[in-house]
């Protein structure tokens, strides 16, 4: 019996090491805000395109991951000035805003895996 937990207890350790994210992964991508900006630092191998936008106004959009800009560079930074994300009702945000940071490589352009941040300003 003691055997079979045992077993059972690997099997189940195993697979979840096995469904870790690749990258990008949640640690890949960092944010801070200062001097009005988000500054976006990318510590992956890879580019990670980015979709940034208020959390109020994700009830009002409908997006897909893009291949496009904006990205961040392999191991590089970005920097994203707060005049340029709007709330809900078409204003830049403000102090008490929070802000959703989608991102993700294109390791596969067909199904990418998309992770995200939300950040309080």
């Amino acid at each position: 019996m003691k055997i079979k937990l045992l077993y059972l207890l690997l099997s189940i350790s195993l697979y979840a090491s096995c469904s870790l994210p690749t990258i990008p992964t949640q640690d890949s991508l960092s944010v801070t805000t200062s001097n009005n900006e988000l500054k976006i630092i990318n510590r992956s191998n890879k580019t990670i395109y980015l979709f940034v936008f208020e959390q109020k106004v994700a009830e009002l959009i409908d997006w897909g991951p893009h291949f496009n800009k904006p990205n961040v560079g392999k191991n590089s930074t970005t920097k994203i000035p707060l005049t340029n994300i709007y709330d809900g009702s078409n204003n830049p945000v403000t102090a008490g805003d929070k802000i959703i940071i989608y991102y993700w490589d294109d390791t596969n352009k067909t199904r990418p895996k998309i992770f995200s941040k939300l950040i309080q300003l």
